[in-house]
C-alpha cells in the first residue's frame, strides 16, 4: 500500500491527475461543510504536491485554481455576501497558494544542489581515501624490516610500533570511507567463508591499540560463522577502539563472545563516556558522534560506528548500544546468526587473560 502511494515512483501525469482529483475532492468538501468552517487549508496540500513533484508552473496552475475552487464554495455557501468580498477572499488566499508552489519548488531547488554538493564531497573523500590507504599500504611493508633490523634502541623500536599502529588507523579510516562509499552507491559485496568468532575477536584484541587493557571471556571452544572475515573483523576492530579510546587509560574493556539459540554475540563492555538519550538516537547514523565535554578532544570523523552497523546489518545481524548513562560506560552488542546451532554441551566460560593478548 504503501509503495502505491509513493508519489516519487509515479509519472508527472499521473501526479498531476491526482493533485487535480484531489482539488476536486476538497472543494466538494468545502462546498458541502458550514461556511464557519473552512477547508481553505487543506487547497495547500496538492498544491504542495504539484509543484514538488510536477514543476512550478503546474503548481502555480494549481494554486490559481484552488483559490478559484474555494471562492466558487463561499459564494454558494454564502449567497448574501457581496461579491467583491469574495474576491478579496479569493485574492488573498491566492497569494498564499501561490507563495507555497514558490517556497516548495525553491525548497526542492535547494534540496537538488545540496545532494550534488553531498555526492561531490563523497567522491573526493572517496579518492583521498583510495590515496591514503596506498600511501599506508606502502608505509606498513616498510615497518617490518625495520622492527626486525639488530641494534635498534627501546625508543626506537617503540616509535615503530607506534607508527604500526597510527598507521593501522589510517587504514582504518581509509577502509571506513570506502566501504561507505560502495554500500551506498550498491558495489558492495561479502566473500563468506566459514570462521571462528572467538578467533576473529581474539585477533582483533591482540592487535589493537593497548591488547593489555582487554580481557576477552569465550563462552565456548567455537562459535562458527559464515561470513567475510575482513568485513567482520572491521566491525569488531571499530568496538574494541572505540572502548579504549573512550576509556580512562587505567581502566579495562571487558569482550565477551557467546551463542545462544543460534545466535553469535560479542559485548564489548567500557567505563567511560556513557550515553544519553540523545546520543542513542545518533550514534550509529552516517558522521553521528558522542558530542560532550569528554568527547571534545578525542579525533574522529564519526564513520566507525556506522560503518560497523553497516557490515553487521550485510551479515543479516544486528548492532546496538546501551548505557546507564553519561559517565557510566557503555555496552555495545554484535549479534549475527551462527552457521550451525549452537552446541548443547557448550563448555563452561573461559578467560583469555590480558597478557597474552599482548603477545
Amino acid at each position: 500500500m504503501v509503495a502505491f502511494l509513493d508519489l516519487r515512483t509515479m509519472s508527472k501525469v499521473t501526479v498531476a491527475a491526482l493533485t487535480l482529483g484531489a482539488m476536486v475532492v476538497i472543494w466538494f468538501f468545502d462546498y458541502a461543510t458550514p461556511p464557519d468552517l473552512s477547508a481553505s487549508v487543506f487547497y495547500l496540500i496538492p498544491i504542495a504536491m504539484a509543484a514538488w513533484f510536477v514543476g512550478l508552473r503546474f503548481g502555480l496552475f494549481t494554486a490559481v485554481l484552488g483559490a478559484v475552487l474555494w471562492m466558487l464554495a463561499e459564494m454558494l455557501g454564502r449567497s448574501g455576501v457581496p461579491l467583491w468580498i469574495h474576491v478579496w477572499n479569493a485574492l488573498t488566499r491566492g497569494a498564499i497558494f501561490v507563495s507555497l508552489a514558490f517556497l516548495t519548488t525553491q525548497l526542492l531547488r535547494e534540496r537538488v544542489k545540496l545532494r550534488a554538493l553531498d555526492r561531490e564531497r563523497e567522491e573526493a573523500l572517496s579518492f583521498v581515501a583510495h590515496e591514503l590507504r596506498n600511501s599506508v599500504a606502502s608505509i606498513e611493508a616498510e615497518i617490518p624490516p625495520l622492527l626486525r633490523a639488530s641494534g635498534l634502541q627501546d625508543e626506537q623500536h617503540q616509535a615503530l610500533v607506534s607508527l604500526r599502529r597510527q598507521a593501522h588507523t589510517l587504514n582504518r579510516f581509509a577502509e571506513d570511507v570506502l566501504a561507505v562509499s560502495r554500500f551506498e552507491q550498491g558495489r558492495f559485496d561479502l566473500k563468506r567463508v566459514e570462521i571462528d568468532l572467538g578467533e576473529l575477536v581474539a585477533q582483533a584484541a591482540r592487535e589493537s591499540a593497548d591488547p593489555e587493557r582487554i580481557q576477552l571471556v569465550l563462552s565456548s571452544d567455537s562459535i562458527p560463522l559464515i561470513a567475510d572475515a575482513d568485513r567482520l573483523r572491521l566491525a569488531i576492530e571499530h568496538l574494541i577502539s572505540n572502548a579504549l579510546k573512550y576509556s580512562p587509560q587505567t581502566s579495562g574493556v571487558f569482550a565477551r563472545v557467546s551463542a545462544d539459540d543460534g545466535v553469535a554475540r560479542l559485548e564489548v563492555r567500557d567505563s567511560g563516556v556513557g550515553l544519553s538519550q540523545n546520543d542513542h538516537d545518533v550514534l550509529f547514523q552516517k558522521y553521528g558522534r558522542v558530542r560532550n565535554t569528554r568527547t571534545e578532544s578525542v579525533l574522529g570523523v564519526g564513520l566507525g560506528l556506522y560503518v560497523t552497523r553497516l557490515l553487521v546489518e550485510a551479515h543479516g545481524g544486528r548492532v546496538s548500544a546501551k548505557s546507564v548513562g553519561p559517565g557510566m560506560g557503555s555496552t555495545f552488542a554484535i549479534e549475527i546468526p551462527i552457521a550451525t546451532p549452537a552446541r548443547a554441551d557448550a563448555t563452561q566460560p573461559r578467560t583469555a587473560e590480558p597478557s597474552p593478548l599482548a603477545r
